[in-house]
């Protein structure tokens, strides 16, 4: 199976690109980073253009669009999967618009588990419903390094929660 990853960043892509090969075994040539573009040559690391990076109105805006998405089942076919990652900690902003449910201390499971939920009927909304079946959504909450640091170091970023989410949802 084939894998797109279309992500607010660099570093994003390569979490969840070691998620896929490490609980799922998924080869690295099977993956491929779709936005921003993870491969540089010399010329783009001269002159960084659009596709070199990524944020959450970019990732929005390919939702809405479908270009490289819609490129990307058509040149793969049946076998592939899409992945679009975004963060949480800009649903405040003017267009992200997502409803967040009340933070109790300490978090729940069911804080992570409805905001989660909200995000990704956001993105099937920007996705006009479109190649559903064929995407999960790897939403961080708040953001990627709030689940990820806990496993390197010993410091509390919200619960472990959010790393299950992801890891369930594949």
């Amino acid at each position: 199976m084939r894998v797109a990853i279309f992500a607010e960043g660099r570093s994003d892509q390569a979490v969840i690109q070691n998620i896929l090969k490490g609980s799922l075994g998924t080869d690295r040539d099977d993956i491929q980073m779709i936005l921003p573009e993870y491969f540089l040559d010399e010329t783009d690391l001269h002159s960084p253009g659009i596709n070199n990076f990524s944020n959450w109105t970019l990732l929005k805006s390919e939702c809405e669009t479908r270009e490289k998405i819609t490129t990307f089942f058509d040149f793969v076919g049946d076998e592939a999967l899409a992945i679009i990652q975004i963060d949480t900690a800009e649903r405040f902003e003017k267009g992200y618009d997502v409803v967040s449910p009340v933070k109790s201390k300490p978090l729940t499971d069911s804080y992570s588990s409805e905001l989660r939920a909200n995000v990704i009927i956001k993105m099937q909304e920007w996705l006009a419903n479109n190649f559903i079946e064929r995407i999960e959504f790897a939403v961080c909450i708040e953001e990627i390094d709030a689940w990820v640091l806990p496993l390197y170091e010993k410091k509390d970023s919200a619960n472990t929660m959010t790393q299950k989410l992801f890891l369930t949802s594949l």
